[in-house]
């Protein structure tokens, strides 16, 4: 059952099904075994996708200048940092409220946005683990 689920998820997540049709494709398979890949080796991405993140200013991949999207999101968007990372960031970190407040954006922003609050219940990581992974990141900054 839980790979059924599973199979679902990561093509609501990767491909923005509608409805069932687009899923049972080779695009759906290939979407599920994207998923898989990831949530395999999910340390190891979040590890690389934060050194890519964070190089000089940790600050920097959260901060909202002018109503832009901040580069955690932009480089999300552009599919060069995992939608998991931004969903553990935000898991630990808590700051869509934020964003919220400060991207000028009403169309793109809100459904990438709820896409990853509503994917978040559905991941399974060792929370702690990818704290401490987090503050060892930005102390090396």
């Amino acid at each position: 059952m839980d790979e059924l689920k599973n199979y679902y998820v990561s093509n609501f997540v990767y491909q923005d099904a509608k409805w069932i049709g687009d899923i049972m494709t080779t695009e759906g398979e290939a979407c599920y075994m994207k998923w898989q890949k990831v949530n395999q080796s999910l340390t190891y991405k979040f590890k690389s996708d934060l050194e890519d993140l964070i190089e000089d200013d940790p600050e920097a991949m959260l901060k909202v200048v002018d109503g832009q999207y901040p580069v955690l999101l932009h480089k999300t968007m552009a599919g060069d940092v995992a939608i998991e990372t931004l969903a553990i960031l935000n898991d630990l970190m808590k700051f869509f409220p934020m964003w919220n407040k400060k991207i000028n954006d009403d169309i793109i922003w809100p459904n990438w946005c709820m896409k990853v609050e509503k994917y978040t219940p559905f991941m399974v990581y060792d929370k702690p683990k990818f704290k401490n992974i987090l503050k060892e990141a930005v102390s090396y900054a």
